[in-house]
């Protein structure tokens, strides 16, 4: 088991970005705006129609607004000069547009003077604008009283952002006494004007009584979200769902599956619960899938581990897509089992708690199930309870009874435990520090295959002989890593070094608060790699949130930055078009940006090695070349190309196999951090003395089969030296 936390975004941050002027962006998404604009002047664009309305326009991005305004500007000027009310706020919005961008006070000016041309002729999103540049004091100075009257007036020509904000100003105080009545009576009256945000918010007041003069309400509060989902929003649609599980019980979940998949028929016995606990996560959900019919007909007749394992079947469905509504259903269901006599349900349930998957995070809660006497000889749930003393979650931090209990669940064949243990010989948590005894508990871990323990091993060993400092960073990590302990950030600089080699989530956060310096080197002093480091940031953004706009605009910066000859630009290019980020996945454009930097580059290295290795899109596959790369990268320290070279000799591509020499390679993998190479070369030492290496029969390949052993080489460039840009780390264990 993997213990670490699981992100989850809170509802009570989400509506945070509801509860304010409609008209506020993000700092990231105007810093976004700003930095792609002043490198790319053209914004035009044959997407955009002509003839965008001002409600389409006030529900846009701040990108695609000013795109839009900016493909209509010669029109709108048309009209403007003939007092056409609309173009005159149209004009005046381009101005508001272009100010966000560039903080000129003269364009702020401009859109005034145009909005108040506009609201003489009775705009209503003009003076609804005029009062969002007094409320946050652009080109004016800043007066909320002055911002209300004009949202007031606003208002009362039923101008929906208006309404809301006037919502938010008496929710907040800000012009107004608090009055949280009032903000409820405003945001009623934008609903019923179909506004999307202010019915969300009225869904979240009903949720979570975060308005004195509202009461919790779950029922009201689904209705007011199923009215967002109506109109198309997914934030309302996903409420639904996690509402609509705490309004159900047993029998109305089970009426439910088994109307889902009523046209399931079962014609087989059911296996006993230990064919599926025993497989792996990948293995069991194949297993549950395949004998859903037999799991349903079952549970209907109240069989408690048939029950349980419909709620592991739906717990799984809850990992695969983050699903509060199937994490919901499996905790009724494991309830159930339990009531019926389930062991297995009771950890599974604490799995539920410790995660936060369905529930509120509770580890008071989870270690209260861990602790249930008929888990006592559950290997994972002693585990658990040592992880949770062990890191002072939900009970006081006590290393004695995290040692014991780790001792426990060694004895009852536990590997992360066993590994555990010699971690705490090794830093002296409650036992008296000693290396040699460490290594006894890694080399135990490593003997039950489990591939950090052999890493350690090979650590733990230099240690000794080097006379290591007391802190192993390498260690240190993961044993975090298992613990799921999260380290405090380096410090970091604004240079490519220090962010390129930080973890991609400190990385971003730190480029996020220097959004204002960045700015100022890339306008002020054309600073090259302050660019790269502007793209670099859009691009974890992308990752982060999965957004393709902003995909697109770190890919614009990244062309900019590349033209003036930035390698690390073209790198991320190469990697954009590889995997598809915001561009059609191109393995022919991703070999030319690869191949244009310089050869001293091992990612890069290890990028064309993949494509020629694979044979990917329209390049012919050529092993000569990939064996030749990978060797070039292995030699500048790339631990996964060093690990293909192993591999290549172990499997006999382009080269004769060659156990021998394939051992090398894996050892000098994991001497690099790879684990996987720890593991191949250990299985190899194991099989064979090094003398059976040399003497074994290229073409025996019994040992692999008869072990089920055969692994995979690391293709994708995801992983290894890069996955700490991409998807972290490699998993400690598979996913829970």
């Amino acid at each position: 088991m993997f213990k670490t936390s699981s992100k989850k975004v809170l509802l009570s941050l989400l509506i945070s970005s509801f509860l304010m002027p409609a008209f506020a962006t993000s700092p990231l998404e105007s810093y976004i705006d700003q930095t792609i604009n002043r490198q790319n002047n053209n914004a035009d664009s044959p997407s955009v129609k002509t003839t965008t309305t001002a409600e389409q326009l006030l529900a846009m991005d701040h990108y695609d607004r000013h795109a839009a305004l900016t493909n209509m500007l010669e029109t709108v000027e048309a009209g403007a000069a003939k007092n056409n009310p609309q173009d005159l706020f149209l004009l005046g919005y381009y101005y508001y547009s272009e100010a966000e961008d560039n903080s000129k006070e003269e364009d702020f000016h401009k859109a005034k003077e145009y909005f108040l041309q506009a609201e003489k002729l009775g705009s209503k999103d003009a003076i609804y604008l005029l009062g969002e540049l007094y409320y946050y004091g652009e080109g004016v100075e800043q007066n909320y009283l002055t911002a209300a009257k004009y949202y007031e007036k606003a208002a009362a020509l039923q101008q929906k952002n208006a309404v809301f904000s006037l919502g938010s100003l008496y929710l907040s105080g800000f012009g107004f006494d608090e009055d949280p009545a009032k903000a409820v009576e405003y945001y009623q009256k934008a609903a019923a004007l179909q506004d999307i945000t202010s019915i969300n918010s009225l869904g979240y007041f009903y949720e979570s009584g975060d308005n004195a003069a509202i009461e919790v309400d779950l029922t009201e509060s689904a209705k007011w979200y199923q009215q967002s989902c109506d109109l198309g929003d997914s934030h309302g649609c996903d409420s639904v769902s996690r509402l609509k599980i705490h309004t159900l019980n047993f029998d109305s979940v089970l009426a439910e599956i088994v109307q889902k998949h009523a046209a399931l028929k079962a014609t087989r016995k059911l296996p006993l619960v230990s064919a599926f606990t025993t497989l792996d996560d990948y293995d069991r959900d194949i297993m549950l899938n395949d004998y859903l019919p037999e799991i349903i007909a079952a549970s209907q007749k109240n069989n408690h581990e048939a029950i349980y394992l419909l709620g592991l079947y739906h717990q799984g469905q809850g990992d695969d897509s983050y699903d509060e509504y199937a994490y919901g259903q499996a905790r009724i269901l494991y309830e159930k089992a339990i009531d019926l006599g389930s062991t297995d349900a009771i950890y599974e349930l604490a799995e539920l708690y410790y995660y936060g998957n369905g529930v509120e995070r509770d580890y008071e809660k989870s270690l209260t199930l861990y602790n249930d006497p008929k888990l006592d000889n559950h290997p994972e749930a002693v585990f658990s309870r040592a992880v949770q003393y062990d890191t002072g979650e939900g009970v006081e931090q006590n290393y004695e009874t995290s040692f014991a209990l780790f001792n426990k669940a060694a004895e009852l064949g536990h590997t992360p435990s066993i590994f555990n243990i010699g971690y705490m010989y090794e830093y002296g948590e409650f036992v008296d520090k000693d290396l040699d005894e460490a290594k006894k508990w890694y080399q135990k871990a490593c003997d039950n295959d489990y591939s950090d323990g052999c890493y350690a091993v090979n650590i733990i060993g230099n240690k000794a002989s080097d006379n290591y400092s007391e802190s192993n960073p390498e260690l240190e990590s993961l044993f975090n890593e298992i613990m799921g302990n999260e380290l405090p950030p380096e410090e970091l600089e604004l240079t490519r070094d220090s962010i390129l080699n930080a973890d991609p989530s400190d990385a971003r956060k730190y480029l996020t608060s220097q959004t204002d310096l960045l700015l100022e080197k890339v306008k002020n002093e054309q600073d090259v790699e302050s660019l790269f480091l502007t793209g670099y940031l859009f691009y974890l953004e992308g990752l982060e949130n999965s957004n393709d706009h902003t995909f697109a605009q770190s890919y614009a910066l990244l062309e900019k930055a590349a033209e003036q000859g930035s390698e690390d630009a073209l790198f991320y290019l190469g990697v954009m078009n590889f995997h598809g980020n915001s561009v059609e996945t191109n393995y022919q454009q991703a070999l030319e940006f690869f191949e244009k930097i310089d050869q001293e580059h091992p990612e890069a290295l290890f990028y064309l090695a993949t494509i020629y290795d694979e044979g990917l899109g329209s390049i012919a596959k050529d092993q000569e070349k990939s064996f030749a790369l990978y060797n070039q990268a292995a030699a500048l320290g790339h631990p996964d190309s060093t690990y293909n070279v192993g591999f290549m000799y172990h499997h006999g591509e382009f080269v004769t196999r060659d156990e021998v020499e394939a051992e090398k390679w894996y050892q000098k993998a994991c001497e690099l951090g790879d684990l996987d190479g720890c593991d191949q070369s250990a299985r190899l030492r194991r099989y064979y003395q090094p003398e059976e290496l040399a003497a074994e029969s290229l073409d025996d390949t019994d040992f692999f089969e008869e072990e089920n052993t055969e692994p995979q080489k690391e293709r994708n460039p995801i992983e290894g030296g890069m996955g700490n840009l991409f998807e972290g780390i490699l998993e400690v264990f598979g996913p829970k």
